[in-house]
Formats: structure tokens, C-alpha cells, sequence
């Protein structure tokens, strides 16, 4: 290799890693409040044998514990479907926030799926997609909280309950899923000098 080759790929090799460590400071936001924003679906295709679902999960990577002061979800048109301070939260899967508790502590991550807040019946059309926003915010600086979204197909088997006669839907196997992450819409870094 001749010396001008190694001085390019030298050059190249410096640069990529300067970029790489330069992306992985930018990931080390920190803040004192802010709103992250994610999409996300809620209906039932195929002739209401396909659930099409989203599961938002939190991450508290921080040192510090944070609040969800408000849990708003919005249909296509920007029309409120649900909300809910942080005295008012939906219990969430795994029992980290809920009714009542609103902090999530630091390494703590919390789960909850759009029928947990929207029920079994999907939502039409013009009411899809739709858009989660969550209020946070902490007593100091802290690691903004991640957000991801997972949104994912099952197929959708009917039954009848044979105690009420009634028809009950039952999710069963896993057709599709996608993750992605959320994003800061609004970021308050407080005092600048901490």
C-alpha cells in the first residue's frame, strides 16, 4: 500500500470513528421536562381476523426518577381519544406506572399496549393512524427518557363465551411486528449553568 492510500484510508478510519463517538455523545441529552411523540395504529383487518396493535414502552435510563405528568392520545384528525394526567395514568403492563403512580424510577421501563387504553375494537379509517404524547419531567437534569413503539399484527380468533353467550376475541399468533423510536417534540433544558 502505497503511502498516499494510507494516509486516505488513516484519514477515513479517524473521521468515521470522530462521527461515531460524536453520534453517541448527541444520545446523551439531558433535560428537566419535556414531550416525546410517537405514532402508532389501533384496528382490526381481514375481516376482523387480523389485530394490527402498538405497544409503547418507556425507558428511564436517568440517575434521577421522572414524572408522566399527561398521557394524551390523538386520532388522525388530531381529535383527543384519550387523557390522562399523571393521578389518572391506565394501569400499565408490567405495573411500573399506573393509577395513582406516575414516577418512573431510574432503570425502570414501563409497557403499555393501545388496547389497554383503547380496548378490544379497532378504530376506523378516518380515526387511524394515530399519535401518543407524553408529558415528563423530573425534579433535576436528567437522561430524557426513551420512548419506542412496537407495532405489531396477530391474528384474531372469535369465540362465544359460554357463560354470557356473547362473542369474545381472543389474540393468538404473531404475524408481523416493527419498532421505532419515538421523538422529542419539546425539550426544556432548564438552567443552562447545571
Amino acid at each position: 500500500m502505497n503511502k498516499i492510500n494510507q494516509l486516505v484510508c488513516a484519514t477515513l478510519t479517524t473521521t468515521l470513528l470522530l462521527a461515531s463517538t460524536g453520534a453517541v455523545a448527541g444520545q446523551d441529552k439531558r433535560a428537566i421536562s419535556g414531550t416525546i411523540a410517537c405514532g402508532g395504529n389501533h384496528f382490526n383487518r381481514v375481516g376482523g381476523t387480523e389485530a394490527q396493535r402498538s405497544s409503547y414502552i418507556i425507558r428511564n435510563f436517568g440517575d434521577t426518577p421522572i414524572r408522566i405528568d399527561q398521557m394524551t392520545l390523538f386520532n388522525a384528525s388530531g381529535n383527543i381519544l384519550f387523557s390522562a394526567d399523571g393521578a389518572t395514568l391506565p394501569a400499565f403492563r408490567n405495573s411500573t406506572l399506573g393509577p395513582g403512580d406516575n414516577i418512573l424510577m431510574p432503570n425502570q421501563s414501563a409497557q403499555i399496549l393501545s388496547n389497554d387504553i383503547l380496548g378490544e375494537s379497532g378504530l376506523g379509517r378516518n380515526a387511524r393512524p394515530i399519535t401518543l404524547k407524553l408529558d415528563w419531567a423530573a425534579d433535576t437534569k436528567t437522561l430524557i427518557p426513551n420512548v419506542g413503539l412496537v407495532r405489531f399484527s396477530r391474528a384474531r380468533v372469535r369465540s362465544i363465551d359460554p357463560l354470557t353467550g356473547q362473542p369474545v376475541f381472543n389474540n393468538r399468533e404473531e404475524r408481523g411486528r416493527h419498532a421505532s423510536q419515538c421523538q422529542s417534540t419539546v425539550i426544556n433544558k432548564g438552567n443552562d449553568d447545571d
